[in-house]
């Protein structure tokens, strides 16, 4: 009975690996500022890896912990991987008006 559970085990996690979906292109978009060749050395996947949730989950946090970014959404349909970026808003100028007797 236990070699039938491991033979089960193994041949499921084989089936699963030999279906993994790779990634064929990436494509960014929502960046404004910040170059799409920057955000993809954050990325933490290359073109032909194969995707899971948990490269998606690390995709997110790489993204975030940059603090570049405000929002960030990742799809993957078909071996297109899309990320989705809305940048930090940059202050540019602070203007103190009014109050000249400082």
């Amino acid at each position: 009975m236990k070699k039938l559970f491991l033979f089960c085990t193994f041949f499921f996690f084989i089936s699963n690996l030999s279906f993994a979906d790779k990634i064929k292109s990436i494509d960014i978009e929502g960046n404004k500022r910040i170059e799409i060749s920057t955000i993809e050395e954050y990325l933490s996947v290359k073109l032909g890896e194969e995707y899971s949730d948990i490269k998606n989950s690390q995709i997110i946090k790489s993204l975030y912990s940059t603090t570049l970014f405000e929002d960030v959404s990742v799809s993957f349909k078909n071996g297109k991987l899309s990320v989705i970026v809305k940048e930090n808003t940059l202050v540019s100028e602070v203007l103190f008006i009014g109050n000249y007797k400082i």
